[in-house]
């Protein structure tokens, strides 16, 4: 039992030490971090030329700021005018569709009419042209004698 004991104690000690280097280690790495990034902040403060780049940033930023305001300020001084001519131009387009939709309706009528004007006539042509083969034929069949037999008489 005591053997027991005494590896438990030795395997959480192990892990215990195990854990604090890997936090020491952790505590190191970020350190070393934080120094490193204290010391670039320092000197982008101290150079000149990052100061120079800041105040053109500055300056750049507030004139975007300007130009927005204005553009900004044009647009909605613009706004009613383009609400205006949206409403307009869909009332127009709107009356052109319903033009150009009864046109269609139309032309298609007259195309139906002017099938049904050819093609009925056609239909009673072609029917009447079958009857009067029909009749020649039989004609044509009473004039060789009607006699359907192959021999010599």
């Amino acid at each position: 039992m005591q053997t027991k004991i005494v590896i438990f104690l030795a395997f959480t000690s192990i892990t215990l030490i195990f854990n604090a280097v890997v936090i020491w280690l952790i505590y190191k790495a970020f350190f070393t971090a934080s120094i490193k990034v204290t010391e670039t902040v320092q000197e982008f403060q101290s150079s000149e030329s990052a100061m120079v780049l800041l105040q053109a940033l500055e300056h750049a930023s507030s004139n975007m700021v300007t130009l927005t305001d204005s553009i900004k300020n044009r647009i909605a001084a613009v706004g009613p005018e383009i609400a205006r001519a949206e409403s307009q131009f869909g009332f127009k387009l709107a009356e052109l569709d319903l033009k150009m939709e009864r046109s269609f309706s139309k032309v298609l009528h007259a195309t139906r009419i002017a099938e049904q004007a050819v093609a009925r006539p056609a239909h009673r042509f072609g029917a009447t042209m079958a009857g009067v083969q029909g009749v020649l034929n039989f004609f044509a069949s009473q004039q060789n004698g009607g006699d359907a037999t192959s021999t010599q008489k």
